[in-house]
C-alpha cells in the first residue's frame, strides 16, 4: 500500500511533461544536464554495497547471474547516464556495461525517460512506456564541480509484488555505489 504522501509525489511525476522549450531561471539550472561516467566497478563493490542494504548473498548471485547471461558482465561495470533535454523537457538515459570485455554501448535501446529536479537535491528518473512510465526511481545527489554522487532513496514500481520491486531495485542501487565525472556536455 503507497501512502498518501508517495501517491501525490508518483502522481505529480506522471503529470504530463510540457513538449514546448522552457528556460529555466539562472537560480534554478539543472546541475546535472551533461553526461557523467563512473571508473570501471569492480563487482565486489557491487556485492559490498548491495550487502550494505541488505541484501543477501544469494540475491546478489541472481542479479550477477543476470547480469552476465543478459549483459555479458562478469568482472567489472562501468554506467554513463546522460542528462539532456527533448524539446525542452528533461530527460535521461543509463547505459552500462563490463569494459574489461565489451567497448561501450550505443545509446539505442537504452533505458531512457524523464526525469525531474525534486526539493532537497533529490531527482526521479521515469520510463517512457508502459508499465516503467509509472515507475519512479528517487535518488538524492550532489553535483560538485564535475563529480557527481548518487545515493538511492526509493523504488516504486505500481502493480508489482513486493518481491519483484525488491529484485528491480539491485539494479537501481548499483547505478549509485560509485560517484561519477562530467565528461561531456
Amino acid at each position: 500500500m503507497i501512502c498518501a504522501t508517495a501517491a501525490v509525489a508518483v502522481l505529480s511525476l506522471l503529470a504530463p511533461v510540457s513538449a514546448s522549450p522552457q528556460r529555466l531561471p539562472a537560480r534554478t539550472a539543472d546541475p546535472l544536464v551533461g553526461t557523467w561516467d563512473t571508473a570501471a566497478i569492480p563487482l565486489a563493490s557491487i556485492r559490498a554495497g548491495l550487502k550494505a542494504h541488505g541484501y543477501a548473498a544469494d540475491s546478489i548471485d541472481k542479479l550477477f547471474h543476470s547480469l552476465l547471461i543478459n549483459d555479458h558482465i562478469s568482472k567489472s561495470i562501468k554506467y554513463e547516464i546522460r542528462f539532456y533535454r527533448d524539446n525542452g523537457a528533461p530527460f535521461q538515459i543509463v547505459i552500462y556495461w563490463d569494459p574489461a570485455t565489451h567497448p561501450r554501448p550505443s545509446y539505442a535501446g537504452a533505458d531512457h525517460g524523464p526525469y525531474k529536479l525534486l526539493p532537497g537535491r533529490r531527482v526521479a528518473f521515469r520510463g517512457t512506456d508502459p508499465p516503467t512510465n509509472t515507475w519512479i526511481t528517487t535518488y538524492s545527489y550532489a553535483a560538485i564541480g564535475k563529480t557527481l554522487r548518487l545515493k538511492f532513496a526509493s523504488l516504486v514500481e505500481p502493480g508489482l509484488s513486493e518481491n519483484q520491486r525488491l529484485a528491480d531495485q539491485k539494479k537501481k542501487i548499483a547505478l549509485a555505489i560509485a560517484p561519477y565525472k562530467k565528461v561531456g556536455p
